[in-house]
C-alpha cells in the first residue's frame, strides 16, 4: 500500500501541473519516476503473490500431513492398530480441518487491509479543522493587500 501510494502521489503531482511539465519538457522526467515507482509496486506484488501460493500450498497440504503424521504415530509410536473405520473417521475429519485452514489466509489478508484502512481514516478525521480569514483585518503579519489592482 505504501509503494501504491508513493505512485499515485506523483501521478497526481503530474496530473495536476501537466502544464508546467509540458512547458518545461519535463514528460521524461517524470514518466521515468512513474515507471520506476510503478517497478517497485510491481516487484512487491509479485512478492506477495508468491507467498500467497507458498501459504496456499502449506494450507492445503497441511490436513494431508496432519494425517500421515496421526496415523504413523498411532501405529509406529504407540503400536496400536489402524482399523477402516478409524482411517476414514480421521481422513473426513483431517478433510474438515482443511476447509476451515483454506479461509486463514484471506481472513489474515482481509484483516491487514482493514487496519490500513482504518489507520487512514483515523489520521484523517484527526486532522484538526482548516480556519479561514473571515475580515480582511485577520491577515497575518507581514501580509501583502492589493486593493483596486489591475493585473495584465
Amino acid at each position: 500500500m505504501k509503494r501504491k501510494d508513493a505512485r499515485m502521489a506523483i501521478v497526481s503531482e503530474a496530473l495536476g501541473a501537466v502544464t508546467t511539465i509540458k512547458h518545461h519538457a519535463w514528460e521524461a522526467e517524470f514518466e521515468g519516476r512513474i515507471a520506476r515507482l510503478r517497478d517497485e509496486e510491481m516487484a512487491t506484488l509479485r512478492r506477495i503473490q508468491l507467498l500467497e501460493a507458498l501459504t496456499s500450498c502449506m494450507v492445503n497440504q497441511t490436513p494431508m500431513l496432519a494425517a500421515i503424521a496421526s496415523f504413523l504415530c498411532r501405529t509406529m509410536v504407540f503400536g496400536q492398530p489402524l482399523s477402516a473405520a478409524q482411517g476414514f473417521t480421521a481422513l473426513a475429519l483431517f478433510g474438515m480441518l482443511g476447509n476451515v485452514l483454506g479461509f486463514l489466509p484471506m481472513v489474515v489478508n482481509r484483516y491487514v487491509q482493514a487496519a490500513v484502512a482504518h489507520g487512514r481514516l483515523c489520521k484523517f478525521l484527526m486532522l484538526s479543522d482548516v480556519g479561514g480569514l473571515s475580515r480582511a483585518t485577520d491577515l497575518p503579519n507581514g501580509a501583502i493587500r492589493i486593493a483596486n489592482g489591475s493585473f495584465s
